[in-house]
């Protein structure tokens, strides 16, 4: 760029074309005209002290353009201008749109009329999105409601106890009490009276709950009829029983729904946080035995202890190990004499006895009603009948005569008694052991 004593020019790019023709200067801008463009057309009126503080060449040198307000010549009024040099073409380009124009599009006639209409439509648009946002939140906060509430009992269901378990052990981390509460004979009131009556009979339980908790427990409805209640734990001294003892004796008063007066128990499971397991899982288990101990009793409370744990693997041991034990040959038959009055041999009862290898000498009072709850009582049935049977027969045959009217006497569970198993096989299975039978 130079400069002379009259004003200032661009110079072109393309060496081989002239300068822009310098144009005599006013106060506050400089003209310039093209000479590529045929007749020349003066292209810009470039305010020296507000072109965006850029001078010509660094227009040039800019890939963006310049946009400023200015008076000109050209419209003899104020004007919007645009300027930008084109690279490609190597010659500059600008637009020129007087500020009347532009206020006339925006300000003119009708402006405000527009403006209203547009501030309506607005306003329109703004409370139909509250009026979608507020329902969909509301959407949300009912799903987000039903996901952890039981919609029969309006209590916690079992996929809120994570949460609330959280709650109660990582953020208060006080102590409390963990109790699992399980209705007794509630199947009994489904399949007499119906599925509609027990679901009334559910929400009077967890009324009572509700009204026997102290302040601030959470009640979660596991499924079925399982409860299971977080208690603050009270302060030392606090007889803890007397709280299980006034669940098991509230919840087993008299219920009246639909003219019926109707009755069920309660056995109630009790652990400590964190005295009985220091996470949810840990807690449940620990109340879910103790509640077993409890149901043995029948409407009952029972404390966990660490009894009960060695208790319950010991029992899972044996229902693992018994699977087995007739396959490995450690069950065996004894036959204990029966005896009359006269001291005259009546007969025997066949005994079953187990000797494991892992265990030891299991009694039978320990397997016999595991067998029962696991199923295996089928397989073991077999065993005594046939080992009893076949081994009796032997004694008589080794004995003097007379031995053939010694009796012998085999005890059948009722798992046994109730499987589909008529007199005359059990006659057929007696006669195929060359016995008699009574």
């Amino acid at each position: 760029m130079t400069r002379s004593a009259h004003g200032c020019y661009l110079e072109s790019p393309d060496k081989n074309k002239a300068d822009l023709n310098f144009l005599p200067e006013t106060e506050h801008h400089k003209l310039f005209s093209s000479p590529v463009s045929r007749p020349p057309v003066k292209i810009a009126a470039l305010n020296v002290e507000t072109g965006a503080g850029l001078r010509p060449e660094e227009i040039r040198k800019s890939k963006k353009g310049v946009h400023y307000e200015t008076w000109s010549w050209l419209t003899k009024e104020s004007s919007f201008y645009f300027v930008k040099y084109n690279t490609r073409y190597k010659i500059w380009a600008q637009t020129l749109i007087p500020m009347r124009t532009v206020r006339t599009l925006f300000f003119g006639q009708g402006f405000f009329i527009q403006l209203a209409g547009f501030i309506l439509v607005l306003t329109g648009f703004f409370i139909l999105f509250h009026m979608l946002y507020h329902k969909e939140a509301a959407a949300h906060r009912l799903l987000s409601y039903q996901a952890v509430h039981d919609s029969l009992t309006d209590l916690y269901n079992r996929a809120a106890l994570k949460a609330i378990s959280y709650q109660w052990i990582t953020r208060d981390a006080s102590p409390f009490l963990f109790l699992f509460i399980d209705l007794d004979n509630f199947k009994n009131i489904n399949d007499s009276f119906g599925h509609a009556l027990g679901d009334k009979l559910l929400i009077e339980v967890s009324q009572r709950l509700k009204q026997l908790v102290p302040e601030g427990s959470e009640i979660v409805r596991n499924g079925g009829d399982e409860f299971s209640v977080f208690i603050k734990k009270e302060p030392a001294g606090f007889n803890n029983s007397h709280l299980g003892h006034r669940i098991v004796s509230e919840i087993s008063k008299p219920y009246y729904i639909s003219g019926l007066k109707l009755r069920i128990g309660c056995s109630v499971g009790i652990s400590r946080y964190p005295e009985d397991g220091a996470g949810i899982e840990q807690l449940m288990v620990s109340a879910d035995l103790a509640m077993y101990t409890a149901k043995k009793k029948r409407n009952n409370y029972a404390f966990y202890n660490s009894e009960l744990q060695e208790i319950m693997e010991r029992k899972t041991l044996i229902e693992y190990s018994l699977h087995t034990a007739v396959e490995e040959n450690e069950l065996y038959m004894v036959f204990q004499p029966q005896v009359h009055g006269d001291g005259t041999i009546h007969g025997a009862e066949a005994l079953v006895r187990w000797e494991s290898p892992e265990l030891g000498f299991v009694p039978p009072d320990q397997f016999i009603g595991v067998a029962e709850e696991s199923g295996a009582m089928a397989s073991l049935g077999a065993f005594i009948l046939d080992t009893s049977c076949a081994e009796f027969r032997k004694i008589l045959d080794a004995c003097s005569d007379g031995a053939d009217t010694l009796n012998l006497s085999i005890n059948i569970s009722v798992p046994q008694i109730l499987r589909p198993l008529t007199a005359e096989d059990f006659v057929k299975f007696i006669k195929g052991k060359m016995m008699d039978y009574e």
